[in-house]
């Protein structure tokens, strides 16, 4: 307990634990976005968590060794709503409806959340924190498939020939299956010029299920479309 104790002091160590831990902790949530070939991945998260805690330290600073009497939660609690303009430009709605990267603008904004935990020396908070949004992006995807009533999914990756394309190739994809959901644009796997990589994960109800390689067939005959991987 004296060792959480001092770790709550403001002092060049405790600068230094919660500035290593927002690069720890932002990591751990950007790693899964990364691994998905989100836009906002390791480095934005790790840069976001960083920054936060950065600002609540800053705020410290200017009431613990300055001396001035103004509220050193003032300067963070500008991060709460500036993250927003971070937030939005990580979600898209493409021309069929389908909206994208609300799943990776929520996690921004809870990373700037742990950010400012951690920048307070509230670490109990933080590491909790970090552990349930981890655990909401990776274990609970399969929770939300059985919560929204559907019965087969398969995680595929397209490469299509130029971003005009891209919302062809989905409505021609909607008209096959049930529903798409989770639309991830991406860099292209191949680095072809020209192209852009698309994750989407794709579902079937009971009454209209698909298979694995009828879908890889009926996908591959779209145009535009160069590479059609599923799983």
């Amino acid at each position: 307990m004296n060792f959480l104790e001092y770790l709550r002091d403001y002092n060049v160590v405790t600068i230094i634990i919660r500035l290593v831990l927002a690069f720890i902790l932002g990591g751990l949530v950007g790693f899964e976005r990364q691994r998905k070939g989100h836009a906002a991945g390791l480095r934005t998260h790790i840069l976001v968590c960083v920054g936060a805690t950065l600002t609540t330290l800053t705020g410290l600073f200017i009431t613990e060794e300055l001396g001035y009497g103004a509220d050193p939660m003032r300067i963070g609690a500008q991060v709460v709503s500036g993250i927003g303009f971070i937030g939005a430009g990580t979600i898209m709605v493409t021309r069929g409806n389908h909206i994208r990267g609300l799943t990776t603008a929520a996690g921004l904004w809870a990373v700037a959340a742990i950010g400012l935990s951690l920048g307070a020396g509230f670490y109990e908070g933080a590491v909790i924190a970090t552990l349930l949004i981890a655990m909401v992006i990776t274990l609970l995807k399969r929770l939300d498939r059985v919560l929204h009533n559907r019965r087969n999914s398969l995680e595929l990756y397209l490469e299509i020939d130029g971003t005009e394309n891209v919302n062809a190739v989905l409505d021609t994809l909607s008209a096959k299956v049930s529903d798409i959901h989770d639309v991830e644009i991406t860099a292209p796997r191949s680095a072809k010029n020209g192209n852009v990589g698309v994750n989407i994960d794709v579902y079937s109800y009971k009454n209209k299920i698909i298979s694995e390689k009828e879908l890889s067939a009926f996908v591959r005959s779209i145009p535009n479309v160069d590479i059609a991987l599923i799983g």
